[in-house]
């Protein structure tokens, strides 16, 4: 069976487009922060939406597998920072990378020009 097209994400981009070019400019200044905000959750949306393997909650939950937590999750890696179990400069580092490798994932969806930008200023 063929997918319908256009799909979500293509429909989500084409609304997306049609506020931010046509609406927008024509928002009242004190409504403007709201459409920004707005059009901001549609990009997430269709950023999401456009990853027909969604693979972020896999590369996570491998990474905290990674880490030692098979059961729990984040709540078991939480609980075992609160609890001291990262402190030792020795075990800490692991754990800092596996923290950096799942905001630059987060930021890659949430917001991509700022991970750019990030990026290319290092």
């Amino acid at each position: 069976m063929t997918p319908d097209r256009p799909d979500a994400a293509a429909l989500l981009a084409t609304a997306r487009s049609l506020l931010k070019d046509k609406i927008l400019p024509a928002v009242p200044d004190d409504r403007r922060l709201d459409m920004l905000m707005v059009l901001s959750a549609m990009g997430l949306a269709e950023r999401a939406l456009s990853d027909s393997t969604d693979a972020l909650p896999l590369r996570q939950e491998a990474r905290l597998l990674a880490l030692g937590g098979e059961q729990g999750g984040a709540a078991s890696l939480a609980g075992a920072i609160r609890a001291g179990t990262w402190d030792d400069p020795a075990t800490a580092d692991p754990l800092y990378r596996a923290l950096v490798e799942d905001t630059r994932d987060r930021l890659a969806r949430a917001n991509p020009k700022y991970l750019a930008a990030f990026d290319a200023g290092r």
